[in-house]
């Protein structure tokens, strides 16, 4: 979570109190930080429900956030999403290349255009949505090559 905030904000975040208030010049004291910078992460803080206002100019640490929800709002598992999209365009990519490959050895260029992949090894029709794996296209491809070199 705190990689979605910067360090000010946790060292502001830390020296707070759940019972003690504390004004922002008490906070740059205690910290070190820069009194600009504190009203910085203070405000953040505030945003995200990690810090209450119970008077003007004072702070409290706030109780009533859950933090895993406050992660998830902040995008924290962001990277693992990114992550995520990147393995599935990779997976995708990889089976245009074996469609394209397949294509080529069973001379067969509407084979690209026919079929779309869902992953590295799995692909499905455009028109019927039939899905099928890498080995059963191929072998779905050589029995109608058969078939055209028989006629």
């Amino acid at each position: 979570m705190w990689g979605a905030l910067n360090e000010s904000a946790r060292s502001v975040w830390n020296v707070l109190s759940d019972t003690e208030e504390l004004s922002p010049k008490d906070i740059s004291s205690l910290t070190r930080v820069p009194l600009s910078t504190v009203q910085k992460a203070l405000k953040r803080l505030l945003d995200v429900g990690l810090v209450e206002r119970p008077r003007h100019g004072r702070y409290l640490r706030g109780t009533d956030q859950d933090l895993g929800l406050l992660a998830e709002q902040l995008g924290v598992d962001i990277r693992a999403k990114n992550q995520d999209a990147l393995y599935e365009r990779t997976q995708t990519g990889f089976g245009w290349y074996q469609l394209r490959k397949l294509s080529g050895q069973l001379n067969m260029p509407n084979l690209v255009m026919d079929w779309v992949p869902v992953d590295s090894y799995r692909f499905r029709h455009w028109r019927d949505g039939e899905v099928v794996t890498i080995d059963e296209l191929r072998d779905h491809c050589s029995r109608m090559t058969t078939r055209k070199a028989a006629t």
